[in-house]
């Protein structure tokens, strides 16, 4: 079992703009409501085993109190929860780059996310031990 900090650092977000156009052009894709993620695998040696980058739709959510709170949750539930894809890299000898695209409707609770993230962790895990 790989060793990790619980925290999100700044190093395990994405925010280049070629590696965030690299991302939606060349990923491969996974659906789970509320969620659709998009992920390469990283070619960068120095990067951490799993970066993301969470999105949240201007056109569902004109307000952006709204959208950072649904952020934050998603933020939340990814640090709680992603020892299970930093475990499932390290065995693989991966690195992985996800997009997080919300596609909801509506501003969940944390309960909502913390499943649902579950859910769509293990959906990445199969899709990519398939591949």
């Amino acid at each position: 079992m790989y060793l990790m900090n619980q925290e999100l650092s700044k190093a395990e977000r994405i925010n280049s703009k070629i590696t965030i156009e690299n991302i939606f052009k060349n990923g491969d894709s996974v659906f789970s409501f509320p969620y659709k993620v998009i992920w390469i695998e990283s070619t960068n040696d120095d990067a951490p085993l799993v970066e993301i980058l969470i999105s949240v739709g201007k056109k569902r959510f004109k307000n952006a109190v709204d959208r950072n709170q649904i952020k934050r949750l998603i933020k939340e539930s990814f640090r709680l929860n992603k020892n299970m894809l930093w475990d499932f890299c390290d065995q693989k000898q991966l690195k992985l780059q996800l997009a997080l695209v919300y596609v909801g409707k509506e501003i969940n609770t944390f309960e909502t996310h913390n499943k649902s993230m579950i859910k769509i962790m293990n959906k990445i895990i199969d899709k990519t031990s398939n591949s």
